[in-house]
């Protein structure tokens, strides 16, 4: 397993950079990504360099986006992952993963609501004039 800054490198992980290159691709503006040539890699360095002063080669890009295959799925470091936030919109990688951290729920407050199914019989089960609003 891959570490990164001590921590070691997990699905959520890759889940984030999959979203990430998904937002870079978007505004790159050209999907979808498995139709990118050389020169579209070529093209994205170059913009990258422009808005966020940082240098990713076309083969690192080519990595990252799954155009070249790595023995191990390749996880780019921080100042990489930073500045493909920074392009796609963010002030850094963890505001990305701030932005898209799945919603947790209150346990403790659904456990203690009923189930939809309990709450409101379904419309299959209602009567048929149930389902027509008069007008």
């Amino acid at each position: 397993m891959a570490i990164e800054n001590e921590q070691p490198v997990t699905g959520q992980s890759f889940y984030y950079l999959e979203i990430c290159c998904r937002l870079v691709a978007e505004k790159f503006g050209k999907l979808p990504i498995s139709s990118w040539t050389n020169s579209d890699y070529l093209r994205l360095s170059g913009k990258l360099l422009r808005q966020t002063s940082v240098t990713l080669s076309a083969s690192t890009l080519k990595r990252i986006f799954g155009k070249l295959k790595t023995p191990e799925r390749y996880y780019p470091q921080k100042a990489t992952r930073d500045a493909l936030a920074v392009y796609a919109g963010y002030k850094s990688w963890d505001d990305l993963i701030v932005h898209h951290r799945p919603v947790e729920e209150d346990l403790s407050t659904r456990l203690h609501q009923p189930a939809v199914a309990e709450a409101a019989p379904s419309m299959a089960n209602a009567a048929p004039e149930a389902a027509f609003i008069a007008t």
